[in-house]
């Protein structure tokens, strides 16, 4: 079974920004959940941000990532994990097996478009998670994954001071 339900936002995040820059458009946040996209900066001048939370504590922001003229996605859900036999899983099955496969919680990438940054994060949700990990680092994008012990990887984790040693 093919789930278009994770392509549909982002597909139209990218077709807002391009009507919105073929209309002239110079300042705009647009944000569907899990995929945003920006034009330009805030009309005062300022960086549009984005936040990004830490799995473990308090649910306010930890990290603020500019995101002028680029996209935002973000799959998976560190909250929302699966416990099966005191292991966590994140809501990736297996197509040939239905298991839960051993891969991040949660990805998120930045991309110049968010069809790109979605299918980025997608891709890496369904690897385990040090394959995840090398994959995501080959792309040479800002990204941020959580493994399965909540740790944070990635380029957005090391400039928020998060990085889990691995």
């Amino acid at each position: 079974m093919l789930n278009l339900d994770s392509c549909i936002c982002p597909y139209v995040v990218d077709s807002l920004r391009r009507l919105l820059l073929r209309e002239g458009v110079t300042s705009a946040l647009i944000d569907l959940d899990r995929d945003v996209g920006t034009i330009g900066r805030q009309p005062d001048g300022a960086n549009w941000l984005v936040g990004i939370r830490y799995p473990h504590g308090s649910r306010t922001a930890i990290h603020r990532m500019k995101l002028n003229n680029a996209c935002y996605s973000q799959r998976g859900n560190f909250e929302r994990r699966l416990m099966i036999n005191g292991e966590h899983f994140g809501q990736a099955f297996s197509p040939a097996d239905g298991y839960p496969i051993p891969g991040p919680l949660s990805v998120a990438v930045a991309a110049p478009q968010a069809l790109e940054a979605c299918a980025a994060a997608t891709v890496a949700r369904f690897r385990a998670e040090q394959e995840a990990l090398d994959w995501l680092s080959a792309l040479n994008l800002p990204w941020l994954s959580i493994d399965r012990s909540r740790g944070c990887h990635g380029p957005l984790a090391r400039s928020a001071g998060l990085s889990s040693a691995r």
